[in-house]
């Protein structure tokens, strides 16, 4: 079973390291080191204390998650989507969810971004309240209209120039090839320039 450290436990953690790292320095010292007993119990308490604290969070958080019912990967499609508009579910199901992410929440508190992101979208940055399991609209399904496409403007050859910082067709060749099989630029711009010539030749001249 695997378990998820918050910052506080990881520093908890670390915090005993440096104290037992100093411990070890002072044990090692070919110096006769005198302590009081009192002193050094109060010390190893002080070690033990964080730790038996980490731990007691970490249980709790397994119990949590051991007797919620957890995300799964299913549960994740579904809300993308219904956050993207491409499919609906029941009311019934999205308060479901809710409470799921909220035992998510418990169990890594990390999760506290996803929810406020679910949150802000399924109450539209606080001007609705959160859906409630109802009798009268458990069956209800929700869809969100779906966001309309940029339009994307056709590329010119100055947007082309720009997007790979180049100053005109014959830079942006060298450009390319430097990106790509390793050509020789001026070599591959003469083959182009000689393509483009013979082309031009067989084209009917414009009457």
């Amino acid at each position: 079973m695997s378990y998820v450290l918050t910052d506080d436990d990881y520093n908890k953690i670390y915090g005993v390291k440096h104290h037992l790292g100093l411990l070890a320095s002072l044990l090692s010292t070919d110096k006769t080191v005198t302590c009081d007993s009192e002193d050094l119990g109060n010390t190893f308490y002080a070690l033990q204390y964080p730790i038996k604290k980490v731990l007691e969070s970490l249980d709790a958080r397994s119990e949590i998650e051991r007797l919620s019912e957890s995300m799964t990967v299913f549960d994740w499609t579904n809300i993308i989507t219904l956050v993207s508009g491409r499919d609906s579910m029941s009311v019934a199901d999205i308060v479901k969810m809710d409470q799921k992410l909220m035992k998510a929440v418990a169990i890594d508190p990390d999760m506290r971004h996803v929810y406020n992101a679910w949150e802000e979208v399924m109450t539209d940055d606080g001007k609705n309240p959160m859906m409630q399991d109802r009798n009268d609209m458990g069956n209800f399904h929700v869809k969100f209209e779906r966001p309309v496409q940029a339009d994307i403007p056709p590329a010119t050859e100055e947007s082309i120039l720009a997007m790979y910082g180049a100053k005109d067709a014959k830079d942006l060749v060298k450009r390319l090839v430097a990106m790509g099989n390793g050509a020789d630029p001026d070599q591959l711009w003469e083959q182009t320039q000689k393509t483009a010539q013979k082309r031009r030749k067989r084209e009917p001249a414009a009457t």
